[in-house]
């Protein structure tokens, strides 16, 4: 799989980013994606999960061995979880 990295700025710009249709993900602070009723947070790269995040695992509960120090979460344009963690695991198989 081919990931490509954009420093995109801080969370806002980030987010900007997503609702442009520039990237499909982001890696933003908790406390902006859960202000945004446009995005949903697919998982979260803390080591316990987030109350605030009751509906997003962790990526290690999602099986991959990532954790941040900071309260980042994997976000997206909202749709349905189903779609994107389906579309997630063919991409990281290949």
């Amino acid at each position: 799989m081919k990931v490509g990295y954009v420093n995109a700025g801080g969370g806002a710009k980030r987010i900007a980013t997503i609702l442009g249709n520039h990237t499909k993900i982001a890696m933003v602070g908790v406390t902006s994606e859960t202000r945004n009723p446009k995005l949903s947070a697919l998982f979260y790269c803390g080591e316990e999960p987030r109350s605030d995040l009751s509906e997003s695992p962790t990526a290690k509960e999602l099986g991959y061995d990532v954790v941040f120090a900071s309260s980042l979460s994997g976000t997206a344009p909202k749709a349905p979880r189903r779609t994107w963690f389906r579309n997630w695991r063919v991409s990281l198989s290949r």
